[in-house]
């Protein structure tokens, strides 16, 4: 267990360092763990449902993101998930 929370520690350490927002998507349960933060996802606090996750994302990029989702559900693309997109203006 403490070494499960210093490694989560780490990794945050590493996405804040890189300017980057890591999001892991628990499916069973909806709910979105973010790691990182832009200013659209800051009023969602760290714990949110995929549904406003999208939300966040820019309108003129959800749907190359949804599709981007859809193929790693289906199997079709790299083990890892990964997506370069805007976020809204806040």
């Amino acid at each position: 267990e403490r070494e499960l929370r210093e490694r989560e520690e780490q990794l945050r350490l590493a996405v804040g360092a890189a300017d980057m927002i890591v999001w892991r998507w628990d499916i069973a349960t909806d709910i979105v763990t973010r790691l990182g933060e832009t200013p659209a996802d800051a009023p969602l606090g760290p714990r949110y449902t995929f549904r406003q996750a999208m939300e966040t994302i820019h309108p003129d990029d959800r749907a190359a993101v949804r599709r981007r989702v859809d193929a790693a559900l289906r199997g079709d693309g790299p083990e890892l998930y990964v997506s370069e997109h805007r976020h809204n203006e806040t």
